[in-house]
């Protein structure tokens, strides 16, 4: 039985291809346990003077990355995946895309990537073929997200990756990685982000961004609701109130939020 057509590559991605129609192309090796990843780009052939010789080693082809060696000799071979991101035409579409992914990932400004610089500084064009991983079809879509700011909002995301987000809306990716894994507090105006499987953090970030101790709401009927196993965020999510709102009752900039008159946390008394 021969060598399998693509090595050790999974082409899901990409599909069935042919070698000599392209020149490389854009990879990931991720660490199936950790979840670390390096990404880098491949030659399908050798070339002497411009002219294509030999096919390259590419179906084995473990990367070169100083880093990312030692582990894969440590863990051996089956500890990681092999996916091929993109397949390039050219040298210039190659070495533009496999820059461009890195640089969406932010490969450089997070502990989850083996890559310790950045390859390819000169293109002149978008490539068309890389839109096609943009939005939820980006190899580095992992599900929909929510953000909460600090006037007790939340923004639910289901269309686009952090990285994407980040770029729009003028934030910075790994700093909100860091919001997400309780390494900061906050990044700009918000104080919350977190998958959908994520643990659900009690921040609202309104009066009091860690939302701790017992609080007590009084309704316009008179009666009172001592709230002590839950945060404020929490209970407006569960109870269909706005914790803005509720934040300018509770500081007398307005005289109800629905059935809601007063709000006072123990440690105010």
């Amino acid at each position: 039985m021969g060598a399998p057509k693509y090595g050790h590559w999974d082409t899901s991605l990409v599909g069935k291809f042919n070698p000599g129609d392209f020149f490389g192309f854009v990879y990931q090796i991720t660490h199936k346990e950790s979840g670390k990843s390096y990404i880098g780009c491949k030659h399908l052939y050798r070339y002497k003077k411009t002219k294509r010789t030999t096919e390259s080693n590419w179906k084995y082809y473990c990367s070169s990355s100083k880093y990312l060696e030692p582990d894969i000799k440590k863990f051996g071979k089956r500890a990681f995946s092999f996916v091929i991101l993109l397949l390039c035409k050219n040298k210039r579409d190659l070495y533009y895309n496999e820059m461009k992914v890195q640089v969406d990932l932010d490969v450089l400004g997070s502990d989850d990537y083996y890559n310790k610089n950045i390859g390819g500084k000169r293109f002149f064009r978008p490539v068309e073929s890389y839109k096609k991983m943009e939005g939820i079809n980006n190899h580095a879509y992992i599900g929909p997200f929510t953000i909460v700011y600090d006037n007790g909002v939340e923004h639910r995301i289901e269309d686009m990756t952090v990285q994407d987000f980040a770029e729009r809306h003028g934030y910075n990716a790994s700093n909100l990685a860091k919001v997400r894994h309780g390494k900061l507090n906050t990044h700009k105006n918000i104080v919350s982000f977190r998958y959908d499987g994520d643990p659900v953090k009690d921040i609202t970030g309104v009066w009091n961004p860690e939302n701790q101790g017992p609080f007590t709401v009084t309704f316009k009927d008179g009666s009172r609701q001592r709230i002590e196993d839950m945060s404020v965020a929490e209970f407006c999510r569960r109870y269909g109130y706005d914790s803005g709102n509720l934040s300018r009752v509770k500081d007398g900039k307005s005289a109800y939020h629905k059935n809601i008159v007063k709000v006072e946390h123990d440690k105010d008394n």
